[in-house]
């Protein structure tokens, strides 16, 4: 699901690190051209889509001897897996509250990163770079396997609380308990992979099949289906009407 704002918003902080140099760090506020975000509750990772326009002479290469200047792509260099911070504060009443919070990815472990340059169009020394990013548990997912045996007696929601935390070093912050046990070996599979999987096979206290993994803005969750939609009731995000129009019933044809 993608999100988009129904007022301006401020960009408070839009930053890229060098993934070869701490130390080179580029402001792109300036630049930004388009921003969005995404959380869907089939993907386990939250993703974005940054287009910035960078007209040149932006940084110095560590290639160039004499300190001049060069584009974001080629001086940075940009090649994937730079550390980007984005704080986005929205223009609402209040601002930052829990109707109108802001989306802040700059501290501790919430720094989005470059999994693909997705596009780069150059023009004389402009450059405007299309980057997808992700979160840094995406990142360490490409890297960590499990293979650890899970005993018969755990259920599954303690399954996935134990991977979450040993095999990407996060957490769960919010689950709803699963009723089923289950065992199982990890067979060398990525993290995201097997915590899907259990997710498909997962049960409520109430006997309903079927949960969602999946990462929010706050982290990772681990949610059944009954209770998000329990929590959806309670907690509309949107209201719609319906209103017909004209006076012409809809007809309807099994041919």
């Amino acid at each position: 699901m993608s999100g988009k704002a129904q007022d301006t918003a401020n960009y408070q902080v839009f930053t890229i690190e060098s993934s070869f140099n701490s130390e080179k760090t580029v402001d792109l506020r300036l630049g930004v051209i388009s921003f969005n975000y995404y959380e869907d509750l089939f993907s386990p990772t939250i993703t974005a889509k940054l287009t910035v326009i960078d007209g040149g002479n932006v940084i110095v290469s560590d290639k160039s001897p004499d300190g001049k200047k060069e584009s974001l792509y080629s001086g940075l260099p940009l090649r994937g897996g730079e550390r980007i911070g984005i704080k986005i504060q929205p223009f609402g009443k209040p601002p930052g509250s829990d109707q109108n919070p802001a989306l802040d990815f700059n501290s501790g472990t919430t720094f989005l990163y470059v999994s693909k340059i997705s596009s780069l169009m150059k023009e004389g020394q402009r450059e405007v770079l299309t980057l997808d990013l992700t979160s840094r548990e995406s990142i360490t997912n490409e890297f960590v396997r499990v293979h650890e045996r899970f005993p018969r007696d755990l259920t599954i929601a303690d399954s996935v609380n134990k991977i979450v935390k040993d095999k990407l070093s996060a957490e769960l912050v919010d689950f709803d308990q699963s009723s089923n046990q289950y065992g199982f070996i990890g067979n060398m599979k990525k993290p995201f992979n097997i915590l899907v999987w259990l997710a498909s096979k997962a049960v409520d206290s109430n006997k309903e099949a079927g949960y969602f993994f999946y990462q929010t803005q706050k982290g990772f969750k681990f949610k059944s289906i009954s209770s998000l939609i329990e929590e959806g009731k309670n907690s509309p995000k949107s209201e719609y009407t319906f209103k017909s129009v004209g006076n012409t019933p809809l007809e309807y044809s099994d041919d």
